[in-house]
């Protein structure tokens, strides 16, 4: 499958990408929990969702350059 066959899970804190077919990777991210707005993690349980997701939260994406 190449880049352009899929797409960002459309819950706004999941990291995972799914099909162009589907809009979730899970029924979490469908749920009134993934949905909600006020969540800043995912709780899909995808391993790569989650890894990537500490990787921003605790590995320094984002952290200035010494």
């Amino acid at each position: 499958m190449s880049a352009t066959d899929t797409k960002k899970c459309d819950n706004l804190a999941c990291l995972c990408e799914v099909p162009i077919a589907e809009t979730v990777c899970a029924p979490y991210c469908d749920s009134p929990d993934g949905r909600d707005p006020a969540n800043v993690r995912c709780e899909c349980g995808h391993a790569v969702c989650k890894d990537q997701m500490d990787q921003q939260l605790h590995g320094g994406i984002g952290r200035e350059s010494i």
